[in-house]
């Protein structure tokens, strides 16, 4: 899965040595370009898209380096593709997801299963769905009613 302009609030956690607000003001309204997740939208990587290299301003790259800095602190791989050579299609999936990293499998740091893997999945803790009947309607349903019969000579008195 992949999102567009996901502020890093909604995907890292503060540090609790730092002020939460201290952290918001600093960080939390910063944005990735793209974030790529796994099917249980764990951030696998950020992908940023900057302009040619020396066409940004200083305030610019301090803000980028600042980014990488706290994602490397959480373990996330930050990847810059700059926007006039965007990478091919293979090229951005083998940055993002190497083939010796997508053949073995990765240990996440909560260790949970997948929920959509189907291998070693134990079928006694699925939710049984059951059919029912509908509950009775408060709207009348029951109650047999014949159209009003409608006269065309009504007269009204008056």
């Amino acid at each position: 899965m992949i999102l567009a302009q996901v502020p890093l609030a909604r995907f890292l956690k503060v540090p609790t040595r730092n002020s939460y607000t201290e952290w918001l003001r600093r960080m939390g309204t910063q944005c990735a370009d793209l974030v790529v997740c796994d099917m249980a939208s764990e951030v696998l990587a950020v992908v940023n898209v900057q302009p040619p290299a020396g066409s940004e301003s200083e305030r610019a790259r301090k803000r980028l380096n600042r980014m990488a800095r706290v994602l490397k602190a959480a373990g996330i791989p930050m990847h810059v593709w700059t926007d006039n050579a965007l990478p091919s299609v293979e090229a951005a999936r083998e940055m993002v997801m190497p083939k010796a990293a997508s053949a073995a499998p990765q240990a996440t740091p909560a260790a949970r299963p997948n929920p959509l893997e189907e291998a070693g999945r134990d079928d006694s803790l699925d939710e049984r769905i059951e059919v029912r009947e509908p509950p009775p309607s408060t709207w009348f349903d029951e109650f047999s009613t014949s159209p009003a019969p409608l006269s065309g000579t009504d007269k009204r008195s008056g």
